[in-house]
């Protein structure tokens, strides 16, 4: 029964330790309401563990000194999870961002990618922002920059064939303040496919992802999908994704999804 009781205690240590680390990263995204809801969650399992071992007749916590002792051990490891957790959070997170690609011609060798893109500051020290890399399937050009929300000048920048922005603010935003932005570029001399499709690599945190797809009346959409895979080595963990939805005679396609993973390219496909 002692040792049931030593390993069941572990188990609930290890969970609060778990769940402090998420406290920590949501107190640095300043989702104070669900931060406050899981520190509850995991002083309650604390107190929990507590009222079990003594009710399995365990003579570790009988004593007051016991009882403090592990309060203290596990407060400790859980305050040291939570504050490296916290001091972990990227400078910014991205609220949303949408793609829109508009295909010109029926071959599908011409058309225009926008997208817009809301971030929340994390940290005040922000001094700019490097956002690309930008690709396409043909040559990108007259790639254009506009601010939405925040006072920042913008670079456009072509290194190795891959095209950058770098968003320089003239004073850095302030904790908690959103910077919108919204960027675009023309492609021309893609190669023709049988399919028109958008690639995104979520390599930050970002809550909500959304990606449109215009085509030709002449080459509608005959079938649609959408999947993920891991962003780093291509065509490795497939996942299907929820299936992108059709309008104005199978033209437009259009799919969002909502806590996109890290670490994870997403494809959204119209077969034509």
């Amino acid at each position: 029964m002692r040792s049931l009781t030593i390993l069941l205690s572990l188990l609930v240590i290890f969970a609060i330790v778990s769940l402090s680390g998420a406290v920590g990263r949501l107190f640095g995204f300043e989702d104070q309401v669900s931060a406050w809801g899981i520190l509850a969650l995991a002083i309650i399992l604390a107190l929990a563990n507590i009222i079990f071992i003594n009710r399995a007749g365990s003579t570790l916590l009988i004593k007051w000194g016991g009882v403090l002792a592990y309060l203290t051990f596990v407060g400790g490891i859980g305050f040291f999870t939570a504050y490296k957790a916290y001091t972990s959070t990227p400078p910014y997170l991205i609220e949303s961002t949408t793609i829109k690609t508009i295909v010109h011609d029926i071959k599908g060798t011409s058309g225009h990618i926008e997208a817009r893109t809301q971030l929340k500051i994390l940290n005040g020290n922000v001094k700019n922002i490097v956002w690309g890399s930008l690709g396409a399937t043909g040559v990108i050009k007259n790639v254009t920059v506009s601010a939405l929300n925040g006072e920042f000048t913008s670079e456009v920048t072509q290194e190795a064939g891959e095209w950058q922005l770098n968003l320089i603010f003239t004073k850095s935003p302030q904790r908690g303040q959103h910077v919108a932005f919204v960027y675009g570029f023309d492609v021309v001399d893609s190669e023709p496919e049988d399919k028109t499709y958008m690639v995104h690599n979520v390599t930050w945190p970002t809550q909500n992802l959304g990606i449109t797809l215009v085509v030709p009346q002449e080459r509608p959409c005959k079938t649609v999908e959408a999947y993920s895979e891991d962003a780093i080595v291509m065509k490795v963990d497939k996942r299907e994704e929820h299936s992108p939805l059709l309008y104005k005679d199978n033209t437009e396609l259009q799919w969002s999804k909502a806590a996109p993973q890290e670490g994870r390219t997403y494809i959204v496909m119209c077969h034509q």
